[in-house]
């Protein structure tokens, strides 16, 4: 048994010779990071600010790439097919890796399992939605808004509202708010990209829409837009006087989030390296005031509470596609 428990003992520390260079050394070249979405989202906002701290930390080029489509498939085969190394990363928003798998069916479709094939790292910021409507609306609170859609039942007519696409968080907003409010005649009109949903509201050709405070904040300021409500469930502290859907639909919350994983079979020390470092920079003064300007609030977490944050956040969102019986078609 001495025997056994001396070689045990020199055998873990050959290991942990052998695995702590790799840390102690990463990063030695540049480092990709992969999003996904285009460029001028909430995701892209994120991405470039740590990557640009990430750079200006270690030394090191960190290039973002912009791989939207797909409902984050593009971007997440590009980094599963990458070496496992930490140099090639994924930022992606919540439900490129909570519902789109399961709307899209990556397993099948692309061959990712996102729980198989990542390894979290740690999430960076979460953002909750405004509710949004033409300014030419007479409406200026959400049981106005109910009221309204209500009444073009009455008149046999449908409500829109716009979205980003299919199965993301301001899609689900709306199928939240039509099931909790009880309006079956609120319709989802779906768009590519956040930018053009709000395009369509700013321009009437959609009634409603729900868009991140960072994407939208310009147009409320130059009156493009009217803001109704807060889709968290407290009030923002950059806009204190937007109340929260949840003052009028008790319990109605939804919120995005975005987070970085890498591919399964990445170095746990280097993980680990990635994630304290991106804590360390979200922490920053500077950058925490930034993303809290954006309308950010700070979200960061070991990868194993990453982990199970994920799966809670899955099962949730799970929940609302069952229930409201989303569906890509």
């Amino acid at each position: 048994m001495y025997e056994f428990v001396k070689r045990f003992a020199a055998c873990a520390v050959i290991l942990a010779a052998w695995a702590s260079p790799a840390a102690a050394d990463y990063p030695e070249k540049p480092i990709r990071v992969v999003v996904t979405a285009p460029p001028g989202g909430g995701t892209d906002i994120v991405a470039r600010r740590i990557g640009q701290k990430l750079s200006e930390s270690w030394g090191q080029p960190v290039v973002v790439e912009n791989k939207g489509g797909g409902g984050g498939s593009i971007a997440a085969q590009a980094v599963v097919r990458s070496d496992a190394s930490g140099y090639t990363l994924l930022l992606a928003a919540a439900p490129n890796m909570t519902v789109n798998p399961r709307l899209y069916n990556w397993s099948q479709n692309v061959g990712i399992d996102p729980i198989k094939d990542f390894v979290p790292i740690t999430a960076i910021a979460s953002a909750p939605y405004l509710a949004v409507v033409h300014p030419s609306l007479p409406v200026r609170t959400v049981p106005q808004l109910i009221a309204l859609i209500k009444k073009s039942k009455e008149k046999k007519e449908n409500f829109s509202y716009a979205s980003s696409s299919v199965g993301t968080p301001d899609h689900l907003s709306g199928v939240l708010f039509k099931m909790m409010a009880g309006v079956d005649n609120l319709v989802h009109i779906p768009y590519k990209g956040g930018g053009l949903a709000l395009i369509a509201v700013r321009g009437g050709h959609v009634p409603m829409g729900f868009s991140t405070i960072p994407v939208v904040l310009p147009h409320v300021q130059s009156q493009s837009v009217r803001v109704l409500a807060i889709t968290d469930s407290k009030r923002s502290k950059l806009l204190p006087d937007i109340p929260t859907v949840a003052e009028t639909l008790r319990g109605y919350e939804i919120l995005t989030w975005y987070g970085i994983w890498a591919p399964a079979g990445t170095p746990p020390a280097v993980v680990d390296k990635i994630y304290r470092e991106v804590k360390r920079i979200v922490n920053l003064p500077d950058v925490s005031a930034y993303l809290q300007k954006g309308g950010f609030d700070l979200l960061t977490n070991t990868p194993a509470e990453f982990a199970e944050f994920a799966k809670k956040e899955t099962a949730k969102y799970g929940e609302i596609v069952t229930a409201g019986d989303v569906r890509v078609n």
